[in-house]
């Protein structure tokens, strides 16, 4: 199973993802995943990603909700 750095399931983070309507492709080079979403650069998954700092804040810009939010939803697998 692959997980970021602070040990969250990219699972989880593609179905969060997949709820907010970002397309999500495969990466290269050491990222799992490539989340993209319109008007916003393209988010890159892997091992090393620290979920809290880098793909919380980008869902946070996408969705309008707070980076807390976000997190714990990525730590659930699904919107509260």
């Amino acid at each position: 199973m692959k997980k970021t750095a602070d040990k969250i399931k990219s699972t989880n983070i593609l179905r969060v993802a997949s709820q907010i309507g970002a397309s999500v492709r495969n990466g290269s080079g050491g990222h799992f995943y490539i989340l993209n979403f319109p008007n916003l650069r393209p988010c890159p998954i892997a091992e090393s990603t620290n979920a809290e700092r880098m793909i919380a804040p980008w869902i946070a810009r996408a969705t309008g909700r707070t980076n807390r939010e976000v997190y714990q939803a990525l730590r659930n697998g699904y919107w509260n």
